[in-house]
């Protein structure tokens, strides 16, 4: 399964009230503020990040990230801030695309 086919499962489950949708590839918007919050010391530093989804009503960010063949789903919430703790921005792991397609799901079903 890829990001593009998850998406169209589950917009044609919830339709326009999913609350996730998924960046151009082209549109860099979200990788960039991501490279300048992610310090020396940060688990994500250094690391080369393309944005996959973006939640609606927050600044959370779906990455995925390359992770010895495999690809590694990173959830960052991004804070549009300045930032020298190499712990921010927060951030959770998923292994799948599996693993991110409940996370998907859940999120969207506990938006409420």
């Amino acid at each position: 399964m890829t990001a593009e086919i998850l998406y169209g499962d589950l917009y044609e489950k919830y339709g326009d009230d999913f609350n996730w949708f998924m960046p151009s590839f082209i549109d860099r918007t979200y990788i960039q503020e991501a490279e300048k919050e992610i310090k020396e010391g940060h688990f994500l530093y250094g690391k080369k990040l393309y944005s996959v989804f973006k939640r609606k009503d927050n600044n959370d960010v779906i990455f995925v990230t390359g992770n010895n063949g495999k690809d590694l789903y990173i959830i960052l919430h991004l804070t549009y801030e300045e930032n020298q703790n190499a712990n921010y921005p927060k951030y959770e792991l998923l292994d799948s695309i599996y693993e991110l397609k409940e996370y998907l799901v859940k999120q969207y079903e506990n938006k409420d």
